[in-house]
C-alpha cells in the first residue's frame, strides 16, 4: 500500500482572514508555527519518514527560514491557497492572481516552485485546475471522488491532465478536533484512521492522510498520530510506502495501471 502523509497550513494567514487579527483562543494556527510544525518533525525523523507540507503563500512569505527547513529535512512543499480563502467563491481574476502570487512566494523561499496543490477547504472551481496546469503544477489532492489515484484531464476539450490524489473525510484530523461536533479523544482518532486505511489497503492500495499542525501538533493527538504511523510501519494492514506528493505523482503519471477521467462536469 502507498501513503501520502499530509500536513495542511502554515501560519496565522486564515486567521487573519477570518478575524483580522491573529489573537484569541481560535487563532490557534500560530501554534502550528511556534509548536506543531517542529514536534511533527520530529516525529517523522524519529520514524525516518518524509511527508507533503500544504502552505498558504502568505506563510511562506512571513516564514520562509522555516518553509526551508522543512525542505532540508527532506520533506515536499505544496500550495494551498493565498491565505486560506473561501476558494469556489473566487472570481476568476482573483484565483488566478491567488495560485500566481502563492507558486511565486513559495518558488521565491525555496528557489524552486510548487508542483503539487491542496485547495483550501478542498474547494475548487471549473477553473481550478487548468490555472494550475498553467503554472506547471503536476499533481492536486483536493477531490473526494475514487479510493485510487487517477488523470485528470483540467477542463472540457483540454487534452492536459494532473494527476489527482484523492482524499477521504475519515483520513482528516479536523472534523474530530476542531470542536464543531464535539472533540473526540486521540486514540479515537487513531481508531478511525487507521481502520480507513486498513480498509483501503484492501480495496485500493492507497491513502492519503491530511492532519492540521495546530491540532495534532499537539502533545496527546501527535501521540495517536505516531501510532497510526508506527502501526502501519509495523506491517499490521501488509508492506507499506510512504511517499511525498511528488514523488508519488511522478510514478503514478507513468502508470497504465490507473483511470485517466474527463474534466468535472460543468453547468
Amino acid at each position: 500500500m502507498d501513503v501520502l502523509l499530509t500536513y495542511d497550513n502554515f501560519g496565522e494567514a486564515y486567521d487573519l482572514l477570518r478575524y483580522g487579527h491573529a489573537g484569541g483562543a481560535s487563532a490557534d494556527n500560530i501554534y502550528a508555527i511556534r509548536r506543531g510544525i517542529p514536534r511533527i518533525m520530529e516525529m517523522l525523523a524519529r520514524n525516518g519518514l518524509h511527508a507533503t507540507f500544504f502552505v498558504e503563500g502568505w506563510g511562506a512569505q512571513q516564514y520562509p527560514t522555516l518553509l526551508r527547513e522543512i525542505v532540508a529535512a527532506g520533506h515536499e512543499v505544496g500550495g494551498h491557497g493565498w491565505m486560506h480563502e473561501q476558494w469556489d467563491q473566487l472570481q476568476p481574476d482573483e484565483e488566478r492572481d491567488l495560485i500566481t502570487r502563492t507558486t511565486a512566494a513559495i518558488g521565491d523561499a525555496l528557489g524552486k516552485p510548487p508542483v503539487g496543490w491542496r485547495s483550501p477547504f478542498s474547494r475548487t472551481t471549473k477553473l481550478t485546475l487548468s490555472i494550475l496546469a498553467e503554472h506547471g503544477y503536476r499533481y492536486d489532492t483536493s477531490f473526494a471522488d475514487d479510493d485510487i489515484p487517477y488523470r485528470l484531464h483540467v477542463k472540457p476539450g483540454d487534452p492536459r491532465t494532473l494527476v489527482e490524489f484523492p482524499l477521504s473525510g475519515v483520513l482528516n484530523d479536523a472534523p474530530y478536533y476542531n470542536g464543531s461536533n464535539g472533540f473526540r479523544s486521540p486514540e479515537d482518532v487513531h481508531e478511525m484512521h487507521f481502520g480507513e486505511l486498513r480498509g483501503l489497503a484492501k480495496v485500493a492500495g492507497f491513502g492519503v492522510l491530511v492532519a492540521h499542525p495546530r491540532f495534532t501538533g499537539r502533545p496527546a493527538p501527535l501521540e495517536g498520530h505516531e501510532r497510526t504511523i508506527q502501526r502501519l510501519r509495523a506491517g499490521e494492514i501488509g508492506d507499506v510506502r510512504f511517499l511525498r506528493g511528488d514523488q508519488a505523482a511522478e510514478e503514478y503519471d507513468q502508470r497504465d495501471d490507473i483511470p485517466t477521467y474527463d474534466a468535472p462536469r460543468e453547468i
